[in-house]
C-alpha cells in the first residue's frame, strides 16, 4: 500500500517502474494507454463562453468567444476524439470551430429558449458525419415543431448540413438526453411527451450507423408531463452507466428516476417524488459513481434557489440533503448541472432576467455525502467557484452523451512492460492523502489491480 500526499514518487515493484502523479507534463500516447473522451472537452454556453478540459491540468481552460454569441439556455457542445471543437448549437444554429455559422447550419427548428433544444451524437464509425437532435418547445399553436434531426457531414473537407428538420415526435417536452447502447457501438436518443396524448411517455430512438430509427421505443410510465406549459420544461439525464434516468417536472414540483436498459431501450421502476415536493425543479445530474443525484430548482414566486443532493442507495425521493440556497436578493439564480471529465459537477449561475453571472458553481466531490460534497468549497476555503474569465455563465450548459463521462477514478499512461507506467488522478479536489492499493498475485509476482480511496 503506497500513500500519494500530492506530489509525485516512483516505485519499483514486481519489476515494473511505476509512476504516481496527478499534473504532469504531457507524454507521448501509446496504445496501451487509456485516454478520456476527447469529444466532451469543449463547452460552449451562456454569454460567450467557453471551457475547455485536458488530462493535464486541474482547472478548465475558460475564455470568451469572439463575437456576440449568446446562448442562454439549450445548447450542445462536440469535439472530435483529440479533443478539437467541431460545432456547438443552441437547436436553431450551428456554430463551428471558427464560430461563425456552418454551411445550411441555420434555420433549424429547435427552440434556443428550451431546456435541453440540442444535443449532438456521432455517427457511429464514420468520423465524417454526425447528428444534431433538437428540440422545440410544444406551446401550440405557436410552438409545435417537436423534436426533430439533422445530419451534418464532410463534404469536401468542409462541415455541411446535408439534411435538417427531419421530424422524430411532436407535442415533446423540451427534454433530449443521450446515451451509447449496451452494443458500444450504437446509441439512443430519448426525449419525453407532453400533454395528454405523450406526457406519460418516454420515447427512445436507436442511432445506429449512417441511419436512426424513427420508430421508438416507447415507454408509458412514470409523473404525466401535462397542465402548464411549465412542466414542458425541466431537464433530464441518463447515468453513465447507461443504467438510470432521472428527469425534473418544474411546476409539478416532480423529481423522477427509473431505470433504464441501454439493450432495448426501455425505461421501468419508476419513482417519483410527491408532487409539490419541490419549488420549481430544474437541473439534474448523476455523480460520476451514479449513486447521487443532484437538482437545482428556481422558483417563480421569488424564494430561494436551492441545490439538492439524492442517495440513490435509498429509495426515498422527498427527503433529499439540501447543499445550497441562494435568496434572490443574491442575485444569483441556478440552472443546469453538467458533470465534466475532471469528476465535478458545473452549476450554471445567473442574475435576474438571465443576465449572465461571472462564474459557474462547482460541486467538487460529488461522490461525497451531505457537505462533503464540497458546493464552491475547494481545499477548505469558501469560493465563487469557477471563474469565467471576461465571458458570463447563464441557465444552460452544453448537453452531451452522457456515457462519456464514463470514466475510471484514475487512469493510466504507458502501462505496457517495462515502461515507466503514470496514474492519474480523475478528481483532485480536496484530496489531502491518497492511498494506492495494488491487489498482487503472489503466483506469478504480477500486478493486479490498482485503486485509490
Amino acid at each position: 500500500m503506497f500513500k500519494h500526499y500530492l506530489n509525485a514518487f516512483t516505485v519499483v515493484f514486481a519489476g515494473l517502474l511505476l509512476f504516481f502523479s496527478t499534473n504532469l507534463p504531457a507524454q507521448d500516447k501509446t496504445s496501451c494507454d487509456y485516454s478520456i473522451p476527447g469529444e466532451v472537452l469543449n463547452w460552449n454556453f451562456g454569454d460567450k463562453a467557453q471551457l475547455t478540459f485536458s488530462e493535464e491540468t486541474n482547472t478548465p481552460l475558460s475564455f470568451a468567444m469572439p463575437g456576440g454569441i449568446d446562448i442562454p439556455k439549450g445548447v450542445s457542445s462536440i469535439s472530435d476524439a483529440e479533443g478539437n471543437l467541431l460545432f456547438f448549437s443552441d437547436g436553431m444554429r450551428i456554430w463551428g470551430s471558427g464560430y461563425y455559422e456552418i454551411a445550411n447550419g441555420s434555420g433549424l427548428q429547435g427552440n434556443l429558449l428550451a431546456n435541453q433544444s440540442a444535443i449532438f451524437i456521432p455517427s457511429p464509425g464514420n468520423p465524417d458525419k454526425y447528428f444534431l437532435f433538437t428540440a422545440d418547445m410544444y406551446i401550440p399553436p405557436v410552438y409545435t415543431n417537436g423534436i426533430r434531426y439533422h445530419v451534418i457531414e464532410k463534404v469536401n473537407y468542409s462541415w455541411t448540413v446535408t439534411e435538417k428538420n427531419i421530424p422524430l415526435l411532436n407535442q415533446n417536452a423540451q427534454k433530449l438526453a443521450a446515451v451509447k447502447h449496451a452494443n458500444d457501438e450504437d446509441y439512443w436518443l430519448v426525449g419525453h411527451g407532453f400533454g395528454e396524448n405523450n406526457g406519460g411517455r418516454y420515447f427512445a430512438y436507436r442511432v445506429m450507423k449512417d441511419s436512426i430509427s424513427t420508430e421508438a421505443v416507447i415507454s408509458q410510465t412514470g409523473f404525466v408531463h401535462s397542465g402548464d406549459y411549465n412542466n414542458n420544461g425541466g431537464y433530464m439525464r441518463i447515468s453513465n452507466n447507461g443504467q438510470k434516468i432521472a428527469l425534473a417536472v418544474p411546476d409539478a414540483g416532480v423529481i423522477e428516476i427509473a431505470d433504464f436498459n441501454s439493450t432495448n431501450g426501455t425505461i421501468s421502476n419508476t419513482l417519483s417524488s410527491s408532487a409539490g415536493r419541490f419549488n420549481y425543479p430544474i437541473g439534474i445530474e448523476f455523480s460520476p459513481d451514479n449513486n447521487m443525484l443532484y437538482a437545482t430548482t428556481n422558483p417563480l414566486d421569488g424564494s430561494p434557489n436551492i441545490l439538492y443532493q439524492f442517495d440513490l442507495r435509498q429509495s426515498d425521493l422527498n427527503n433529499p440533503t439540501q447543499i445550497a440556497s441562494f435568496a434572490q436578493s443574491d442575485n444569483r439564480q441556478l440552472g443546469a448541472l453538467q458533470l465534466a471529465v475532471d469528476g465535478r459537477i458545473y452549476v450554471g449561475s445567473f442574475g435576474q432576467a438571465l443576465a449572465p453571472y461571472d462564474y459557474l458553481g462547482v460541486i467538487y466531490n460529488p461522490n461525497r455525502a451531505g457537505n462533503a460534497c464540497n458546493f464552491n468549497y475547494l481545499e477548505g476555503n469558501q469560493t465563487e467557484g469557477l471563474t469565467l474569465n471576461g465571458s458570463g455563465s447563464k441557465e444552460g450548459l452544453p448537453n452531451f452523451v452522457s456515457s462519456n463521462f464514463d470514466i475510471p477514478s484514475f487512469w493510466w499512461q504507458n502501462h505496457c512492460a517495462t515502461h515507466i507506467t503514470t496514474f492519474r488522478l480523475q478528481n483532485e479536489a480536496n484530496n489531502g492523502t491518497v492511498t494506492w492499493d495494488f491487489g498482487y498475485n503472489n503466483e506469478t509476482n504480477n500486478q493486479l489491480r490498482g485503486e485509490y480511496t
